[in-house]
């Protein structure tokens, strides 16, 4: 199970907010942990809401705010210029 670390939101007219997050993941392999980004919706009552398709983002508006409230947190991009892992090509 992830870990939360940072994570801000936009609240939607539908009760509903879409987070952005700084996560922390266990590696069962090698029993470290790994960091990155997720999206997550979560209801009025804050509780994660479960997408078996993955998490849909309304428009770009709304990605651009959440990722420029993250940044002005200090912590969006941050996690890049600590990580040592391997980089996906």
């Amino acid at each position: 199970m992830a870990k939360i670390i940072e994570s801000v939101e936009y609240e939607t007219k539908y009760n509903l907010s879409l987070c952005f997050q700084l996560v922390e993941y266990p590696d069962n392999i090698s029993n470290k942990t790994e960091r990155g980004y997720r999206f997550e919706w979560k209801n009025s009552n804050g509780k994660p809401i479960n997408y078996n398709a993955g998490i849909i983002i309304p428009n770009a508006k709304i990605l651009l705010d959440l990722l420029s409230k993250a940044s002005k947190e200090g912590w969006f991009v941050s996690i890049e210029k600590n990580n040592t892992q391997e980089k996906i090509s």
